[in-house]
């Protein structure tokens, strides 16, 4: 039996003729698109007849036969078949269906006319094509690449997958190498559900991969996260006797340093030595890049050396890697070397070169250097963005120059560069570290008006501020606001700060019940007798300790003979706490009546006699 198909014209809009279709995007029945492109072939070859019945169910005779048949009709010099888009053809520069030059294949016509369907066509609008320019195309699977190159080169990987999965239904000879035009072109363009219903369709045609197939699918499963897939895909090339290249063990390396497994990046990298594959430039960029992530720098400038050894020019992404490594690791003078030396190799400083160099001596406090590098940045044409500032502000507030850190705030407004969370916090920071608790405060206000959301590092800092300063009310202000921002939530630092500023009132009974209940503040340290006081400031150790002692007093059957108090000492003492919390302890201890003593091998450890505790308490 047959059923009619009553097919639009070629004038209709594509849109529609793709909302009509039971396969358009990328996924797709075959057998459903055959019939649907069957109908789109029938329309275009017979623009005289009016109407035309298409037999779906009968499939005596391939698709392709029929094509072939079509076809002949487009490019005779005679014959109703053929003759209404024969003049078509004609208005295109394609000329005659004989072995003339007017039969010629031209690319570029043939590549427009897929381009001009847009960046995401259904598979029917492509088959139009395809079936204009069949006589043309039929029995020269090359031309398929030429077109699938085509498209890809010009950004329209949906494009591309639609062409093949058309090719494919025409009953052209399609084989790795489409495939891999395709994949890589989804890959590139972030279509990764594409690409991996391409390398589906591939497998489950019985197409082999090679070299190039296994590097897109790497760098897909890099893309994707999926590490442990991306390195077994190198196992399984080995076993079935695929060699990986430069392309494959660079690709895998890349993705295990974006995905923060430095080590095995730095294993691969290794193992193309045992393997015989030269390294190339990008090699040692991604293997420079995983020191980085691993803080070794070391490693980062051995590599670099090796560069020259093996007469391979360092880019200015090498340098980058290796400035990179330095600022993890707080080498700042190492990174201002590597500055030098690309200025003496003529290798051009970009901001990504900047902005790590200026960490670099941010991590140290070298607010000098990062200054400097900073007017250097905005002398040469290398436009400064918001790292390098976030980076300079940050320098200036741990080298205790708050008022250049809020110049380099006004100085971003005035060269209009958008300051984010990082730069207000920053800021806000500074001005704590010196002791401005009101500037604080009023730039934790200005941070709304100027549409930048604090987050929990911006309201601790204004609380410390508040809190070093005893500003109690300030600090309840800030506090209470804090918590009334959805997506913040007060953490221990916040807790500590404010029972600093709340220090002898009433508030700080209350508050110390919320720190208590919110398990960030565990009363008794696993099993042992002791209390860890270390990391508490002084406001919230004195709460913490009284209740402590009440514990220690009611535990009758299992008390100790004695109790430790760790109160830590020097770099030990968290940042936020500059008080002299042990000589704050032993002064409670001494006004309660408790007996205590300073460990000989640990001066940072006071301990209480048990008896003395009981007496006190009861």
């Amino acid at each position: 039996s047959s059923s009619s198909s009553n097919c639009s014209s070629s004038s209709s809009s594509r849109g529609n003729s793709g909302k009509n279709s039971t396969c358009s995007g990328s996924s797709c029945n075959l057998d459903t698109m055959d019939t649907d492109c069957r109908a789109v072939f029938w329309r275009s070859s017979s623009s005289n007849s009016s109407s035309h019945t298409v037999r779906r169910g009968s499939r005596s005779r391939s698709f392709c036969s029929e094509v072939h048949r079509q076809s002949r009709g487009f490019g005779s010099s005679g014959g109703s078949d053929g003759g209404g888009d024969r003049s078509r053809s004609d208005s295109r520069g394609s000329g005659g269906g004989g072995r003339g030059p007017g039969n010629r294949f031209d690319p570029d016509t043939s590549l427009q006319d897929l381009l001009d369907l847009g960046a995401m066509p259904s598979e029917v609008e492509v088959a139009e094509v395809l079936a204009r320019h069949w006589s043309r195309w039929a029995g020269h699977p090359g031309r398929t690449i030429t077109w699938l190159k085509g498209v890809a080169q010009k950004g329209r990987p949906e494009t591309a997958a639609a062409l093949l999965r058309v090719a494919r239904s025409f009953e052209v000879e399609v084989g790795t190498f489409h495939f891999n035009i395709t994949i890589g072109a989804c890959v590139r363009s972030g279509l990764w559900e594409t690409a991996a219903a391409l390398l589906t369709e591939m497998e489950d045609g019985s197409i082999s991969k090679d070299t190039s197939t296994y590097n897109c699918m790497v760098s897909l499963c890099g893309r994707r996260g999926d590490l442990d897939r991306a390195l077994a895909l190198l196992s399984e090339m080995r076993t079935r006797r695929v060699e990986p290249d430069v392309v494959t063990y660079n690709t895998t390396i890349s993705a295990f340093d974006r995905g923060g497994r430095w080590e095995v990046a730095l294993r691969l990298f290794a193992e193309m030595a045992t393997r015989g594959i030269r390294r190339s430039v990008v090699s040692y960029n991604s293997a420079m890049s995983a020191c980085g992530r691993g803080s070794g720098w070391e490693v980062a400038f051995e590599l670099l050396a090796q560069m020259y050894d093996c007469a391979l020019q360092a880019d200015v992404v090498s340098y980058n890697s290796a400035i990179t490594a330095c600022e993890r690791a707080g080498r700042w003078t190492l990174a201002l070397c590597c500055l030098h030396a690309m200025t003496e190799r003529a290798l051009r400083r970009t901001a990504v070169t900047y902005g790590a160099a200026i960490s670099a001596c941010e991590k140290d406090g070298r607010w000098v250097a990062a200054m400097a590098l900073l007017g250097d940045m905005e002398c040469s044409t290398v436009k400064c963005d918001v790292v390098a500032f976030n980076a300079a502000i940050s320098a200036c507030e741990k080298g205790g120059r708050w008022e250049v850190a809020l110049s380099l705030l006004a100085e971003m407004d005035r060269v209009r560069l958008k300051s984010d969370t990082v730069s207000w916090s920053a800021a806000v920071s500074a001005s704590e570290k010196g002791a401005q608790w009101e500037t604080s405060v009023h730039l934790l206000s200005r941070m709304a008006s100027a549409g930048v959301a604090a987050n929990a590092v911006t309201w601790s800092s204004a609380l410390t501020a508040t809190g070093r300063a005893a500003a109690w009310a300030a600090a309840l202000d800030v506090f209470r606001a804090m918590e009334g921002r959805a997506g913040v939530a007060p953490t221990r630092v916040s807790f500590n700060a404010v029972l600093d500023a709340v220090r002898g009132r009433p508030e700080a009974r209350l508050l110390f019940e919320r720190y208590l209940s919110s398990g960030l503040l565990p009363l008794v340290k696993s099993s042992r007798a002791e209390l860890d006081l270390h990391s508490l400031s002084t406001g919230a150790a004195e709460l913490l300790l009284a209740r402590w002692l009440e514990e220690v007093a009611s535990s009758v059957e299992s008390r100790p003979p004695s109790v430790e108090i760790i109160t830590g000492q020097h770099r030990l003492r968290k940042a936020w706490d500059t008080g002299d919390i042990q000589a704050t302890v032993c002064l409670l201890l001494d006004d309660l009546g408790i007996r205590w003593r300073v460990r000989e091998d640990n001066p940072g450890r006071l301990v209480l006699d048990v008896a003395s505790v009981v007496s006190c308490v009861r």
